[in-house]
């Protein structure tokens, strides 16, 4: 899949606005943590007001979306970022309360910092 800054691949790669890269043992490291938080019910019950929040805003978002646009996201999915992604099974809840396929971005920690810096070396295009 290709967005407008380039494949969803490239997104994870460091560049310009992009903090330094997390390691991938500690990534594992930090899955792990959220894997074994998952466990305790009190954590789950704590995450659950904010993720309706999240999901409420997605569907919210995609209520105002113009049908043309809509259509794409339909077709071509929602791609995730950010450390909400690293929650085991949040990727598959969106896609269940919106009918539509969710894929995480491959470095989802840093691909929006990255994602920004490469925006902003083509401003001239976004203005």
């Amino acid at each position: 899949m290709t967005w407008p800054l380039g494949p969803v691949s490239s997104l994870g790669r460091p560049g310009i606005g992009a903090h330094s890269a997390l390691s991938p043992a500690l990534i594992a490291e930090l899955t792990d943590a959220l894997g074994q938080l998952e466990q305790d019910q009190e954590v789950r019950a704590a995450v659950m007001s904010p993720v309706s929040e999240i999901l409420q805003a997605i569907r919210d978002t995609l209520e105002d979306t113009p049908p043309e646009l809509a259509s794409d996201i339909a077709r071509d999915g929602i791609l995730l970022a950010g450390g909400g992604t690293l929650i085991r099974g949040f990727g598959e809840l969106v896609s269940e309360e919106t009918g539509m396929p969710v894929f995480s971005a491959e470095s989802p920690l840093t691909c929006v910092a990255t994602g920004s810096g490469r925006a902003l070396e083509h401003l001239d295009l976004l203005t």
